[in-house]
Order: structure tokens, then sequence, then C-alpha cells
């Protein structure tokens, strides 16, 4: 009988094993970030991610508003899938021509966004399914407003949360990401300094 304690150890500690692996594998709020938001002619987004993504992991794209307890039924979504391989950290994936025919240069995608020239937002999120999120993992912003609201998301504007100056349309950041710790990532995203910002005149904006 005392042999037997050990082979009887050997089931649960392989359950206690792949549990500890799932959890491993879930996103969190912060593990991927917006690097640019492009909302004119040809629509796209880049984000990059701060920690490794398993193959075959699904995020969604919405720009539809959250109102605090669920997303609008308008606006467009797009599903993204990573492949077949796991994705490194400080990996840079460019979503473009999202309004007409998705391409990404990693994983799969298909769906739509049609961004709003001049205020709209982009959330990032796993979830059972479109429009239904789980976890909230980035988003960003032209526009403070265009989130709807941040509430009950765990994420946080200037953050976890991009919003870009009022107007503009195009930000593309143009520092390196490379071998930076996740917060100080976080903390570059959020500095405009860093970016190449294409913005409409205060005249144009209003019409």
């Amino acid at each position: 009988m005392k042999h037997l304690k050990p082979l009887l150890l050997l089931p649960i500690l392989l359950i206690l094993v792949l549990l500890i692996e799932g959890k491993k594998q879930k996103l969190e709020t912060g593990d991927i970030a917006f690097s640019s938001f492009h909302s004119k002619d040809n629509d796209g987004f880049s984000i990059i991610t701060l920690e490794d993504i398993p193959a075959h992991t699904t995020i969604y794209f919405t720009d539809s508003e959250w109102n605090g307890n669920r997303f609008g039924i308008d606006e467009g979504n797009l599903v993204w899938n990573s492949g077949f391989q796991s994705i490194l950290s400080h990996t840079e994936i460019d979503f473009s021509d999202i309004n007409n025919t998705p391409k990404t240069n990693i994983g799969l995608i298909h769906g739509r966004l049609n961004l709003n020239h001049k205020e709209d937002a982009i959330f990032a999120y796993s979830g059972e399914s479109i429009k239904q999120p789980t976890v909230f993992i980035a988003a960003v912003s032209n526009h403070a407003k265009s989130y709807g609201t941040l509430i009950n998301t765990n994420l946080k504007e200037g953050q976890t949360a991009i919003t870009y100056p009022k107007n503009t349309f195009s930000a593309t950041y143009i520092g390196d990401l490379k071998d930076v710790e996740k917060v100080d990532v976080l903390k570059s995203l959020n500095d405009f300094d860093n970016y190449k910002l294409n913005q409409f005149s205060e005249g144009l904006a209003k019409k």
C-alpha cells in the first residue's frame, strides 16, 4: 500500500500542472498595447505584445462604445487568431485596411472596422464570443468620450487605454520598444512626444 501512494499522487500533480499552464495562457489586462492608430483612408492599427501569446489565442476588437455592462450592437468587429505558433513578447503586429479587406502580418483575421475619422475607440478583449468580453486587454482612442466609459473594464486611461490628442487621425509610435520593461512600454506609449501624429486642423475637425 505504501508504494501505491506516490502512484495515486501522480494524477493529482498532473491535473495541478495542467491547471497552472491553463491559467498562464489566459491573457490579462495590459498583455498587449496599441502602438499605432489610423482612422482616415486606409484604416488600421498596430499592437505590441507585452507577454508571450500562446498559439491559437483569439482576441476580439470592436469600435463599439462600452456602457459599463455591455457593448452597443452598432459598429464593427474584428476577430484575430494568433495562428499555429506562439508569439513572443515585444512582437509588433500590424492590422491594415480594416475598413475594406483586413490584413495582418501575423495570424488570421476576419471581420471589419470602419473607424470614424475624428472620434473613435478600439477595444481589445478576450471572451466567449464577439461583443461578450471576459477580459479587457487594451484600448485606444482619439477622443476620450469615444470609449463610452471604462467602468468595469479594468482599463486605465493613460496606461492600458491610450487616448491620443484631440483631432488625431493618425498616430505612429517611432521609438524602440525592444527589451523594455512592460510598465515602461506603457509609459512610453502614453507619451505623445514619442509619436508621429497627424491631426485635423480645428476648423476642419468641426465640420
